[in-house]
């Protein structure tokens, strides 16, 4: 069976450069900056997952996951 996907890169690509373009909009928002400050960082973290799961989608199938891939690399580094 031909593998599926539920999010298309184009589409993953399009929201996070969406939440990029709110979160500087928040900066200058007229709001308090506390306000501000929480919706900017809210859309960058919604931006920064949809980077992490495109970056994922990217890899092989049979590719460990990219947080064990690293932490295994720093730990054959310090050996």
């Amino acid at each position: 069976m031909a593998s599926v996907r539920l999010f298309p890169a184009r589409f993953i690509r399009s929201r996070a450069r969406a939440h990029r373009a709110m979160a500087r909009a928040a900066l200058f928002s007229d709001s308090s900056t506390a306000v501000r400050l929480h919706r900017y960082n809210a859309h960058m973290a919604k931006a920064r997952m949809l980077d992490a799961l495109l970056a994922e989608s990217r890899q092989p199938a049979d590719a460990a996951p990219a947080h064990t891939r690293t932490l295994f690399t720093v730990r054959e580094a310090a050996q």
